[in-house]
């Protein structure tokens, strides 16, 4: 499995960056120079158990609903205190 770096047409079939590409769709002696050039990378396999996936489930519920609630932060991180003080950065 490859995914997909830089936007790619394989066949009629057009890639983009974050799709993910079949080993079956390649072509064997092409891979090298895709994979050199960038426009695809390899996903390696990653067992995962049962308790790992439990846990990041919980961290993405947790994410969720700090978002719903809004105790996340939603101004920029380069925001200064200043601007922060005066509502933000109008202008």
């Amino acid at each position: 499995m490859y995914l997909c770096e830089k936007r790619l047409q394989i066949g009629s079939v057009i890639y983009y960056p974050g799709d993910y590409i079949s080993d079956a769709v390649l072509l064997p002696q092409r891979i090298p120079k895709l994979l050199k050039s960038q426009y695809i990378s390899e996903i390696r396999e990653m067992v995962q158990t049962s308790e790992s996936l439990h846990t990041l489930e919980g961290r993405i519920a947790e994410d969720l609903q700090k978002t719903m609630s809004g105790k996340q932060r939603t101004e920029p991180k380069s925001m200064t205190k200043v601007q922060k003080l005066k509502g933000g950065d109008r202008k």
